[in-house]
């Protein structure tokens, strides 16, 4: 049985079937609001698919009110998936499972309490106080201002300054000879690996990998569909007579201090 409400003289109703609507030209609400919930309520409680509204007009016509109100309030069904409109025809209701909508708030599952760890050995994670704060802040806030666009997309590859600015610390540091263009800023780890399997993944189907290995650069390969191709790892590091007899013409390698073993390859 369809939900009937009582009101007041200085209400407008509407009925649509046995429903009946309640519009409060006194409310503080706004009567497209208004509107737009009393006829979510019916279509998510009464409606089914394919069903047909009443015209912009004859609404406003029965509300006495505004064309604008009732095409505000019809927008917002629209826009939420509510309706749809058929040209030269009206707004019809939606095929949707309107079982799924719940009033009640969703409560998501408590958060777990952080474990206090007294020795830490996570190999991707630093202390606290390992990061220079003070510093960074002292440093943001003299870099910040009003010539920086944050509404704006930037080179893809990154902001040109840090790149160039990595440029300068890889040669000094590493004796690398490269170019701003060459140097590509990503979102961490796998985002670079992800990267470099996208690249390659047309001239290379193979894989080869230590074993051990860091798992997630594994990981990354696998899900680009690479067949990977494990290489043991001895005292000197990934053994690369067993290398040579692989398919794999692309390698991931550690070879300064290998992962998780520790090893160094000699020169």
């Amino acid at each position: 049985m369809s939900k009937v409400y009582t009101f007041q003289e200085t209400n407008f109703s509407l009925f649509q079937g046995t429903v009946l609507y309640i519009i409060d030209k006194k409310h503080k609400k706004p009567l497209h609001i208004q509107l737009y919930e009393a006829l979510k309520e019916d279509i998510t409680k009464t409606k089914k698919a394919n069903d047909k509204l009443p015209s912009i007009r004859s609404l406003a016509a029965h509300y006495n009110l505004s064309k604008t109100t009732v095409e505000t309030a019809y927008s917002q069904l629209y826009a939420e998936g509510y309706i749809h409109s058929r040209p030269k025809s009206g707004y019809y209701v939606s095929d949707l499972y309107f079982d799924h909508f719940s009033s009640r708030p969703h409560t998501d599952t408590p958060e777990p309490s952080p474990k206090n760890y007294r020795y830490d050995f996570f190999p991707a994670r630093l202390g606290k106080s390992t990061f220079p704060l003070k510093l960074w802040k002292r440093l943001f806030a003299k870099a910040i201002d009003e010539s920086l666009d944050f509404g704006s997309y930037h080179e893809g590859a990154g902001e040109r300054g840090l790149r160039s600015e990595i440029v300068r610390y890889l040669t000094n540091s590493r004796g690398v000879k490269c170019s701003t263009e060459q140097i590509i800023i990503t979102a961490g780890f796998s985002d670079a690996m992800g990267l470099l399997a996208k690249l390659v993944r047309k001239q290379y189907t193979h894989f080869g990998m230590e074993e051990p290995g860091y798992h997630v650069a594994r990981r990354v390969f696998e899900e680009y569909g690479y067949q990977i191709e494990k290489i043991k790892v001895s005292h000197e590091g990934i053994d690369t007579d067993t290398l040579a007899g692989q398919k794999a013409r692309i390698l991931y390698i550690t070879p300064s201090h290998q992962y998780p073993t520790g090893v160094t390859m000699p020169v």
